[in-house]
């Protein structure tokens, strides 16, 4: 049923993404002077169809599910890799970005590139909800005595945080906070968590925002 309705929502919106390519190549053959006010309104629909093609591949992510092929890790590479992916933005931004990671951090159990999916979903919802010269801060650690066997990867902010009352509701499809967003990225995270025999839980960072707290197994 995803896969059929994947394939229903996806061909119009490609026709329509096809037909405003051709609309704004013919406005582009008019006057300079007429060009900017017929461009605007091309530009905002191809963002908002741009946006439900994300929203689309969210869905089909949390719906499609498929068997973890989990290898030996190093949390250390894989933080890096992100934060180094996401520098730019960071950048773009203005924030401070802090990272703790420890030498000497057990291996994990996972797959790589949906860890990394993880960190990224995680920091960029820390990004948004912090202000221009705030701070994101990612760490790693042991996790408790309690949980010998694991290892937490932590990543707060200074944003606005998450309002108690949310926070039973957080993970669920569909549900978001944002003025705008499709409320699967969290639940995304949620299931790849999961489905790598961890967990995540949210709550407030020392800096006033949020901070989200996952712990992983180790390897063997």
């Amino acid at each position: 049923m995803t896969a059929g309705l994947s394939h229903e929502i996806r061909n119009p919106l490609n026709a329509a993404s096809l037909q405003l390519q051709v609309l704004e190549r013919r406005i582009q053959k008019l006057g300079k002077e007429e060009q900017p006010a017929l461009l605007e309104p091309l530009a905002l629909v191809r963002d908002e169809i741009r946006r439900l093609n994300h929203v689309l591949e969210d869905f089909l992510q949390l719906a499609r599910t498929r068997d973890l092929v989990p290898v030996e890790l190093d949390v250390r590479t894989v933080v890096d890799k992100v934060l180094d992916f996401l520098g730019g933005e960071q950048e773009r931004r203005h924030l401070k970005l802090e990272r703790e990671l420890p030498e000497g951090l057990p291996a994990i159990a996972g797959e790589e590139s949906k860890l990394r999916q993880v960190l990224v979903n995680l920091l960029l919802n820390a990004f948004e909800a912090t202000p221009a010269g705030g701070t994101v801060r990612v760490s790693a650690r042991i996790a408790d005595a309690g949980d010998a066997g694991r290892v937490a990867l932590v990543v707060e902010d200074s944003g606005g945080g998450i309002p108690p009352a949310a926070r039973e509701q957080i993970f669920e499809p569909f549900f978001t906070t944002k003025a705008q967003g499709s409320g699967l990225g969290l639940s995304i995270v949620h299931s790849v968590v999961a489905q790598h025999g961890g967990s995540i839980s949210v709550g407030q960072s020392r800096f006033g925002g949020a901070r989200f707290v996952v712990e992983l197994p180790r390897w063997r």
